[in-house]
């Protein structure tokens, strides 16, 4: 298990689906374009991060997706933002 430490969240990436357009570019197939914001799911936050310290975890997180980081180690991927490239959460 994976605890994350210094301020970084451990988070889960949601996916979803890739707009469309019908503008007539040709783009590769395999492009898909990214928004600089995403929407994540929080499972884990470092002792010294502010979600650590609320009473009510928020599930869903909007990030800067451009400063997920991804660790791999012993065979699984973890995801993680550092505490203040967190810029929101939507309630449920």
């Amino acid at each position: 298990m994976f605890y994350p430490y210094n301020r970084h969240v451990l988070i889960r990436t949601l996916g979803g689906d890739a707009p469309t357009t019908e503008s007539g570019i040709l783009l590769p197939e395999d492009y898909v374009p990214k928004s600089a914001y995403e929407v994540v799911e929080y499972l884990r936050a470092a002792d010294d991060c502010s979600l650590a310290k609320m009473n009510s975890h928020p599930k869903r997180l909007i990030v800067q997706s451009s400063m997920i980081e991804e660790i791999e180690t012993g065979g699984e991927t973890y995801k993680l933002i550092l505490e203040n490239h967190i810029v929101g959460y939507l309630r449920d």
